[in-house]
């Protein structure tokens, strides 16, 4: 039987990929580069999933097609230019997990690539009609996966529990990159929370495209791990 591939883009999207199938010891994990472009990230990143499967072995994305795959996991869409790379390489099928592909609804060609392929999704009702088009399943957390996040991150989970359990967490996106914005909105939203709700301790969860430094004077802001 020949090795899956992981195509991780962070350690997060990693986990929901397991959700499927445990990587097993022949399995092999590349990192996206569309995703992860700095070497910092990359080693930390390595790192992780190198905690929790200190067996699977790292191939870099360009050696890819070197190999031979039974199912290739990814997560989100790839620009053109990856795409030709994933197609080029020697697999029986890919699965695409996905919990946002409701936000692709204008991009029809995104969508291109994975027509008749497996998609597994949290949400399979908001599903555009482009993703529709291909075999489409419903993603289920399973425990053992929920298990080893627990335990990988058990040490900053702890730590949360000496705040409220009101303390609000802010699930952050990409403005700069998606949404052509500047630095300078992120800095409002953070005095829009300190003037309309009085908020003083924040925990950020940063979306791995995020890149804004969250530090301010009045704010006492906890970071989870990325």
């Amino acid at each position: 039987m020949k090795a899956n591939l992981y195509l991780v883009q962070n350690l997060m999207i990693f986990m929901e990929e397991c959700f499927l199938s445990l990587p097993s010891h022949q399995d092999y994990y590349t990192l996206n580069p569309f995703y992860i472009k700095e070497d910092i990230r990359m080693e930390a990143l390595k790192k992780e999933i190198y905690k929790i499967f200190p067996d699977m072995e790292y191939i870099p994305y360009d050696n890819c097609s070197k190999y031979e795959f039974d199912t290739i996991y990814m997560s989100s869409y790839m620009p053109i230019q990856h795409q030709k790379t994933v197609e080029s390489m020697n697999y029986n099928k890919i699965v695409l997990v996905e919990d946002g592909l409701f936000d692709y609804v204008n991009n029809s060609n995104t969508y291109d690539f994975y027509k008749g392929k497996e998609l597994y999704v949290f949400r399979p009702g908001l599903c555009s009609k482009e993703a529709g088009k291909s075999n489409v399943h419903l993603l289920e957390l399973k425990k053992d996966v929920v298990n080893i996040f627990e335990d990988l991150y058990r040490k900053e989970l702890d730590s949360f529990k000496n705040y409220p359990v009101n303390t609000p967490i802010l699930f952050t996106t990409p403005l700069s990159e998606d949404f052509g914005a500047d630095a300078e909105i992120s800095e409002k939203i953070l005095d829009l929370l300190s003037a309309k709700y009085g908020i003083n301790t924040l925990i950020v969860k940063k979306h791995p495209r995020d890149h804004f430094d969250y530090v301010k004077k009045n704010f006492n802001i906890i970071e989870c791990p990325q």
